[in-house]
């Protein structure tokens, strides 16, 4: 996808640019709130206003494309690994903020923030791959179509992919062993809050696909998947301050392993049955 197809589809989402009803209000009295919280010394070296805006802009987009249910589709999907990009900026921009403008503190915050970062990303980047592979494209709108047969391979890649993704989401969220101290400047908390919201609904859209009948998704059961991954998300965070980031960074390194070892046999079984 390149920058003039982004650009189509968010004219043709541009509803979904406010985050639902009043989202856009909700967005500025967030940033307000944060702003008298914790205002920044006038004397701290920070990045210029038009770099940290894209930390807001670029999840606030992605979560924009998202092929939530019950919303209209669009002309095309979105790739799966562009959406993780977007919602990763504020992350990639609030470490190297730390590292490069903060104090001692600060980047030692920034360290642990890439740390946790590339612990997680192979863990996220297999299973989303497992996920899509199924229908063979990487558009997102392929994490809500489960697959048409039963019992097949093709589940196994689905769930494994899904219980994968699952499995990262604390890791991405930064709770429990990865939790960090807050970021200074507001507008980076506010794009890290909207990248947290943009995962968990990302993470959800593969159990959102269980919530269907004959006439289509089931509007009234639909908040259950991420509410359900915001409960696994708190148990995650008090289990986890009782173990070290190396423990839990083993756990995603053989997770990881697993997830890669699935996606090569999937994609192996995929070039047999072309040959075939």
């Amino acid at each position: 996808m390149n920058a003039a197809e982004l650009l189509t589809l968010l004219g043709q989402a541009w509803a979904r640019l406010l985050l639902f009803p009043a989202g856009l209000t909700a967005l500025l009295l967030l940033w307000l709130i944060e702003l008298r919280r914790a205002p920044l010394p006038s004397a701290e070296p920070r990045r210029p206003f038009a770099e940290t805006l894209t930390a807001v802009v670029a999840p606030w987009l992605a979560l924009a494309l998202l092929p939530l249910p019950l919303l209209a589709n669009l002309s095309r999907g979105t790739d799966a690994l562009l959406l993780l990009v977007l919602f990763e900026w504020p992350r990639w921009l609030a470490a190297a903020s730390d590292i490069h403008y903060g104090d001692a503190a600060a980047q030692q915050r920034g360290v642990a923030r890439l740390a946790a970062l590339l612990n997680t990303a192979p863990v996220v980047i297999f299973a989303v791959l497992l996920l899509v592979a199924v229908h063979g494209t990487l558009e997102t709108r392929n994490l809500l179509r489960l697959p048409p047969d039963a019992g097949s391979i093709d589940q196994l890649r689905f769930w494994g992919g899904a219980i994968g993704l699952t499995l990262a989401l604390p890791g991405m969220l930064e709770v429990g062993a990865f939790a960090l101290g807050r970021t200074t400047d507001p507008l980076l908390r506010v794009g890290l809050y909207l990248r947290s919201f943009g995962l968990l609904l990302l993470t959800a859209l593969p159990w959102m696909s269980l919530l269907r009948d004959a006439n289509g998704p089931i509007a009234w059961l639909l908040p259950l998947p991420p509410l359900l991954l915001l409960l696994l998300v708190w148990g995650a965070d008090r289990a986890g301050r009782s173990h070290t980031a190396l423990q839990w960074a083993r756990g995603y390194s053989a997770l990881a392993a697993l997830l890669l070892i699935g996606v090569l046999l999937s994609a192996a079984a995929a070039l047999q049955q072309r040959l075939q």
